[in-house]
């Protein structure tokens, strides 16, 4: 499955950074890129059992699979922010990339860039920042609801063909999760938002990773 900017960040990766690294940012697009794919498979088996009208467990199987799959895009994906400005900012936090464990997430990539002064503002921190903290994108704030849920109980299906929004969930589950304020809608139209913020998401990464580290090859 290509991503768009793909290409373009690989090529920048090769004037820029060393062989190890160059081959560990492959090997973690390959992870987005087939994460990505099998989300896509998912979403069109969700729309294969709701017109066979299968029983809401079959669905959040899938739902739950689906969710799984996306969250580790972003994860995937931070990891490949980690690598591309860790040579840019040593000091900001980030992990070096030959001893990166499971611990570096899109959330300690994201927080680690936006604390240090002297990465805040780049545009890849902005990015992250802005779009899944300060004014984040509906699909992103749907995708975290649903994955935090996901993590304690299978997601509720409201009507058997919706995903829940926050005044759905039964009181005894709002009390597991992080507060957030999502709205429901069908399962169709969730994936599909999901799915379409996602692959936006991390073309907007690769053109600018793609553009820091041409800048950095030249410096």
């Amino acid at each position: 499955m290509n991503i768009e900017g793909e290409k373009e960040l690989f090529a920048a990766a090769d004037a820029a950074l060393p062989l190890g690294e160059r081959a560990l940012l492959g090997e973690l697009a390959v992870f987005v890129a087939h994460r990505l794919q099998t989300a896509a498979h998912v979403r069109e088996r969700v729309g294969l059992l709701l017109s066979a009208s299968a029983e809401a467990e079959r669905l959040q199987m899938e739902v739950h699979t689906f969710l799984r799959e996306c969250w580790d895009v972003l994860d995937g994906l931070g990891r490949q922010v980690n690598v591309c400005l860790y040579g840019l900012f040593p000091d900001a936090g980030l992990d070096p990339p030959e001893r990166m464990t499971r611990q570096c997430t899109f959330y300690t990539v994201r927080r680690a860039l936006h604390r240090a002064p002297s990465a805040a503002t780049h545009p890849v921190s902005e990015l992250l920042w802005e779009q899944t903290r300060v004014e984040p994108d509906p699909a992103y704030t749907r995708l975290s609801f649903l994955y935090n849920l996901s993590l304690f109980v299978p997601v509720p299906l409201p009507g058997g063909d919706s995903l829940p929004g926050t005044g759905d969930l039964p009181a005894h589950v709002q009390g597991v999760i992080r507060a957030a304020q999502a709205e429901g809608c069908g399962i169709e139209e969730g994936l599909d938002e999901i799915l379409d913020w996602l692959r936006d998401f991390v073309a907007q990464c690769y053109s600018l990773m793609a553009y820091a580290l041409e800048r950095r090859a030249v410096q």
